[in-house]
């Protein structure tokens, strides 16, 4: 997993000393990546020896790590590839359903409705830890490692193909087109917040939401019944509020599912590989 963390961020920052479009601030985030790669390398070989507040953040970096890699994106969208695939993308929408999916969706809109759907939208801010917490208190070692590296996988895939197929979204792309404002409750008014201060525009293919989330319940499918079974409530409900809100085109949803499967078969098979056991006194 760490070998995984530090090829993706010694990758962008490859990408960002060689692209002509790097940010006035490239110098800072070289600088960062290699910093955060060498801390990283260092507490894995110094683990055993890390006093227990560093050990669990150490242990925990996939998931709050989460919000760091996806930050240093912002202004890296078009390092690689300097278009927008939106209208590719909205063309095979337009090509399976006939029209708009998200427009479609509009005849549907109410309050209860759109809440219940961005709940299960916002989930995702907590999947990780709904998912991999429940294996740290059971001090399962290798079922907690394997989780969360599958959940970090899918979304470093996820950032690799954001800059290698870099798509705004219906929001951005076709937003004028919205009849009916996306309103609910509270949780809406939070998640409408949150998009306003920390969206990515170019984030859209594939759905990292969806990504993440499918990687959880794979994982949750091995270890935890019980979260298991909420996640085969809030999943589907994340993945039609992606496209009921605006956020994705339906081939983002599928490649986020796609993402979410391959991540967890691969975290498997590493971890299976290793030989990794559980060793409750290790977590």
């Amino acid at each position: 997993m760490d070998w995984i963390t530090v090829g993706y961020l010694m990758w962008l920052t490859g990408v960002i000393l060689v692209s002509p479009r790097r940010p006035p601030e490239w110098r800072e985030l070289v600088a960062l990546n290699v910093s955060a790669s060498a801390l990283i390398l260092a507490a894995s070989r110094h683990r055993d020896r890390l006093m227990r507040p560093l050990r669990i953040t150490y242990d925990w970096y996939p998931a709050w790590g989460i919000a760091f890699v996806f930050e240093e994106l912002r202004n890296l969208m078009h390092l690689l590839v300097p278009r927008w695939f939106d209208e590719f993308f909205l063309s095979i929408d337009v090509r399976l359903f006939r029209g708009f999916p998200s427009s479609f969706f509009e005849r549907f809109y109410n309050r209860p409705l759109t809440e219940l759907l961005i709940i299960g939208y916002f989930s995702f801010y907590v999947i990780p830890y709904l998912v991999c917490l429940p294996l740290y208190l059971r001090q399962d070692r290798r079922a907690f490692h394997e989780t969360a590296a599958a959940i970090f996988i899918s979304f470093i895939i996820c950032l690799v193909l954001f800059l290698l197929l870099p798509t705004q979204g219906p929001r951005q792309f076709y937003g004028h087109f919205r009849r009916v404002p996306l309103e609910g409750y509270l949780v809406t008014w939070l998640e409408h917040r949150m998009m306003a201060v920390g969206g990515l525009v170019g984030g859209a293919f594939p759905s990292s939401h969806c990504a993440v989330a499918v990687a959880g319940l794979v994982q949750a499918w091995r270890h935890h019944a019980v979260v298991f079974r909420i996640l085969l409530v809030l999943v589907p409900l994340l993945s039609v509020a992606t496209v009921y809100g605006w956020y994705h085109y339906t081939v983002d949803v599928a490649a986020g599912w796609a993402v979410g499967v391959f991540a967890a078969w691969l975290a498997g098979r590493l971890y299976r590989s290793q030989g990794a056991v559980s060793t409750p006194d290790a977590v």
